[in-house]
């Protein structure tokens, strides 16, 4: 069983190496055949009604040689869950929120129809339509309505944090050293704040979620 914070570094592990990847509708971690894809074609019409005969060419070619998934595959392959579709995912989830302020790592990010898996800081993974492999995307620009914990996945360690841990969510136009200011009572005292979640440069962005103490 994975933890959140693994299932979070499998989905960027995936991601850096994204060219091995794409999108198909049905698809659960399969490698891109001509077969394989062309029956998917066939197994959902309704489906793929919407692409051209030309754009259905354009994503055989595209899909060719790679793993494929549609977004509750990727997901569920990352956290090594038997796959189910994305309602399912939320329904069987624990710990439901629709407070999107605070990032969790390896927490399913929900709207209807589809999925993607929080990286914790304040952006997500996920994979979202053919001729598309796995992208990041922030928080603050997309519309997820609801967030979760997978079943399977370990996250008892979040439980185990101490109950006075102080957070921040970072807001347009905040630097570090404000931050710090106002919790701190220091500014030069960021470098607390900085050594605490890991960060390489003083560069923060919106929607980040900051251990303050």
């Amino acid at each position: 069983m994975y933890t959140g914070l693994e299932v979070s570094q499998r989905a960027l592990k995936m991601y850096n190496e994204r060219e091995k990847y794409a999108y198909l509708y049905g698809a659960k971690g399969e490698m891109g055949t001509e077969e394989f894809i062309r029956n998917k074609f066939k197994q959902y019409p309704s489906y793929f009604s919407k692409y051209t005969k030309e754009q259905l060419e354009e994503i055989v070619k595209y899909s060719l040689g790679k793993q494929l998934f549609d977004c509750s595959g990727f997901v569920c392959y990352c956290a090594s869950i038997p796959d189910v579709y994305s309602g399912k995912l939320l329904e069987e989830g624990t710990n439901k929120t629709k407070n999107m302020k605070d990032g969790k790592a390896g927490w399913l990010c929900y709207k209807k129809g589809h999925v993607g898996i929080d990286r914790g800081d304040g952006t997500f993974l996920h994979i979202y339509k053919e001729m598309n492999t796995i992208e990041p995307v922030r928080f603050a620009d997309y519309n997820w309505t609801d967030q979760c914990r997978l079943k399977g996945v370990e996250y008892s360690y979040e439980d185990a944090q101490q109950p006075d841990t102080v957070t921040h969510t970072v807001k347009e136009g905040e630097s570090l050293w404000g931050i710090a200011k106002k919790y701190l009572g220091d500014g030069a005292r960021y470098v607390e704040i900085k050594a605490l979640n890991n960060l390489k440069s003083n560069e923060i962005h919106p929607g980040q979620v900051l251990i303050i103490k």
